[in-house]
């Protein structure tokens, strides 16, 4: 420490005064110490675990249900599309017999319209 930081020290402490604890402060802190001793805070401590763990797991929970909910909504998805594509592949097989007929039609005729 520099002399600067000595002197302000000082001048504030003179400043400031002593201060005397609040009535019954030694008292409160003998009970604090007391109840840390006993059983109780270890019994709440282990309670507060308890029910952190009990969040993680149904955060965890809830977060399999939801990626186990997207992939059967992935897997539907994909049959909807197989059946379109099916549907979509009969059609086209309809339209192009129907335009085979209409070619062979006019090629039989020698008109081209």
């Amino acid at each position: 420490m520099n002399k600067v930081e000595i002197d302000f020290e000082d001048e504030l402490g003179r400043q400031l005064g002593k201060l005397d604890a609040p009535k019954g402060f030694s008292s409160r802190v003998m009970e604090q110490v007391a109840w840390r001793r006993s059983g109780q805070q270890r019994r709440v401590q282990t309670w507060r675990l308890a029910i952190a763990a009990s969040l993680i797991l149904c955060f965890g929970g809830g977060l399999g249900g939801y990626q186990v909910h997207e992939r059967h909504e992935a897997e539907d998805a994909r049959a909807q599309f197989a059946v379109a594509m099916r549907v979509t592949n009969r059609s086209l097989i309809a339209v192009n017999r129907g335009l085979s007929r209409i070619d062979k039609t006019n090629d039989g005729n020698g008109d081209s319209r």
